[in-house]
């Protein structure tokens, strides 16, 4: 068939591979234009952003809500609303003598509303929590304290900025929580200080 180019700019008559080598590149094709279907088997699915943080300092609370962890929390914004995100937390704290309870959450915020994500089914007047640290009373133990650390995959479905935060309570407000570091706190190697650190990792779909 001969090549023929009509008034409206179509070209026909070019059978498949009748093109020269490198003349389709890159800025000819549309932004998004290539979709999973024709990529090769094995290729996609691929990490499309990444941000994380470390918390260092100390924090304590008094709050028996959920406050920020002040400096505990990243913001990506996806490439498309079919991204998952990978979350990765560790979140090192602590509990007064006469409370031994720290609970802790993750949240959600786009465009400045937040949400809840991965926590524990209502029942009753228990609290819902991504994870906590429980012991029981003693009259002394100032050196009580836990990890808490785990791994979330969450769809956001949004191509708006999403903005993953780590919170933390006490149950007695008469009691604090602590980050960081130990009820304990002299200075000596037997109170320490530890690290918090959070990480997102955008996956295509």
């Amino acid at each position: 068939m001969a090549i023929a180019i009509n008034g409206s700019g179509t070209i026909t008559g070019i059978s498949v591979g009748g093109l020269p080598d490198g003349i389709v590149d890159t800025d000819m094709l549309a932004a998004n234009a290539v979709s999973s279907g024709k990529l090769a088997s094995g290729v996609g699915g691929k990490v499309l952003n990444y941000s994380d943080v470390t918390k260092s300092d100390t924090q304590t609370t008094l709050s028996t809500s959920f406050t920020d962890i002040t400096g505990l929390s990243v913001t990506l914004t996806p490439a498309s609303s079919a991204s998952k995100f990978l979350i990765m937390y560790s979140v090192f704290c602590a509990a007064s003598q006469n409370v031994y309870s720290t609970t802790i959450q993750l949240v959600k915020v786009v465009g400045g509303t937040a949400s809840d994500i991965h926590r524990g089914d209502a029942s009753g007047n228990r609290g819902r929590v991504t994870a906590g640290h429980w012991s029981e009373y003693a009259s002394y133990d100032q050196f009580n304290s836990a990890v808490l650390a785990g791994q979330v995959i969450h769809a956001p479905s949004t191509t708006s900025a999403v903005t993953i935060k780590m919170q933390f309570r006490t149950n007695n407000h008469n009691y604090y929580s602590y980050i960081n570091r130990m009820e304990a706190d002299g200075d000596d190697p037997t109170s320490g200080r530890a690290v918090s650190n959070i990480a997102v990792l955008e996956l295509a779909a």
